[in-house]
């Protein structure tokens, strides 16, 4: 077990479903830092710099429907997820949709911990609590993710076991598309 008083360092390196999942076992209680991996320069495992580098919007694609006990959510940080895609895995069945974009996406989107701050920051205040109150029936969230690795494991971190509906979690396969993962809620 962790003790509450240590640092735990975290270099994840897995699915993104995984990642979250990880995230999701280690919560947000004890002292945590989570590292993002990098794919060129010397630093690898290093922050570029301490300063906010990006920005994240959400958009809500409006998608009228009856039925509202499913959202789903489009993280397109580290590149863009196209919507028919979404669509195909559903078989164009209509469901709530929101997309957080990065305004710069790269694999480098999250380039300090101060972008991840801000990052989880949007995604719980505005994407989550939204959903939370605009979709009070809604017993489950399907997301489809585009981002670097520390954003899945802060995902997890933040889930709120005795808040937060479902979070269900798709992976993109090759000559597949998109598959159900794993989910995780309050009881796991």
């Amino acid at each position: 077990s962790i003790r509450y008083s240590e640092c735990i360092s975290v270099f994840g390196l897995a699915p993104q479903p995984l990642l979250v999942y990880l995230g999701f076992l280690l919560n947000d209680e004890a002292n945590i830092k989570v590292y993002q991996r990098f794919r060129e320069g010397t630093l690898k495992w290093d922050w570029k710099t301490d300063n906010v580098t990006n920005e994240f919007l959400v958009e809500d694609l409006d998608i009228k429907t009856k039925s509202n006990d499913e959202i789903n959510v489009i993280l397109s940080i580290s590149a863009e997820i196209a919507y028919e895609r979404i669509l195909a895995k559903q078989q164009n069945k209509k469901i709530p949709t929101f997309v957080v974009r990065a305004k710069r996406q790269a694999f480098d989107a999250i380039s300090s911990e101060a972008d991840a701050n801000i990052f989880i920051k949007i995604f719980r205040e505005r994407l989550i609590e939204k959903i939370r109150m605009d979709f009070p029936n809604a017993k489950v969230i399907n997301f489809f993710m585009a981002t670097p690795i520390s954003v899945p494991i802060r995902m997890g971190m933040n889930y709120q076991k005795n808040v937060d509906i479902e979070w269900r979690f798709f992976d993109q396969q090759q000559d597949v598309g998109f598959v159900e993962a794993l989910s995780i809620k309050g009881d796991d």
